[in-house]
């Protein structure tokens, strides 16, 4: 399925430079936990009813149809759009998110879809837009569908408030020592 556009959301646990663990379950009989590139996408009430989150959301319900044609979207298929009071740490105004991941490595531009190299330049909180495939899974008795993340595109940071609560490193000095004379 070729990738589709997300609405824009608000950036969260953004993993798009250096792959992590899907989960914190140990290593077994030496066997690492497989490494993703991923990140998460929280949409409040105003960017559900967009009309790219509509597509998004249609692409899902016609793959659900397809590949689990008695299967019932959020009964007994999983649904990839979550509600954000599942987690205890999204802050507040937001309703719904969902969780795209990929083996390689996405692309990631700016507004003016100009590549972004530094791993610093991108954080949660941002408004982003992913570009993502629909897939349907079955495994370990599980049904459901899940988003291939292709890429990512930060669309606004000025002016926008960290998740993680990390201030840029300007704010995070006072005045107090600019004019040390001997240490």
């Amino acid at each position: 399925m070729p990738a589709i556009q997300t609405a824009v959301g608000t950036l969260s646990y953004p993993h798009l430079f250096k792959p992590a663990a899907r989960s914190k379950a140990p290593a077994v009989g030496g066997v690492e936990v497989p490494k993703v590139y991923s990140a998460v996408l929280l949409f409040d009430a105003k960017q559900i009813k967009s009309t790219a989150y509509r597509i998004l959301v249609d692409a899902v319900e016609d793959l659900v149809r397809t590949s689990f044609p008695k299967g019932i979207l959020g009964k007994s298929i999983r649904s990839p759009f979550r509600d954000c009071d599942e987690k205890e740490n999204f802050p507040d105004g937001y309703e719904t998110f969902i969780s795209a991941w990929s083996n390689e490595k996405p692309g990631v531009v700016d507004n003016q879809r100009e590549d972004i190299l530094d791993s610093g330049d991108v954080w949660a909180g941002q408004w982003a837009r992913f570009a993502v495939a629909p897939f349907s899974y079955e495994n370990s008795g599980n049904r459901g569908v899940s988003f291939y993340l292709h890429h990512v595109q930060i669309v606004r940071s000025e002016g926008l408030k960290r998740l993680d609560g990390r201030k840029a490193a300007q704010e995070s000095f006072d005045k107090e020592y600019d004019e040390v004379d001997e240490i």
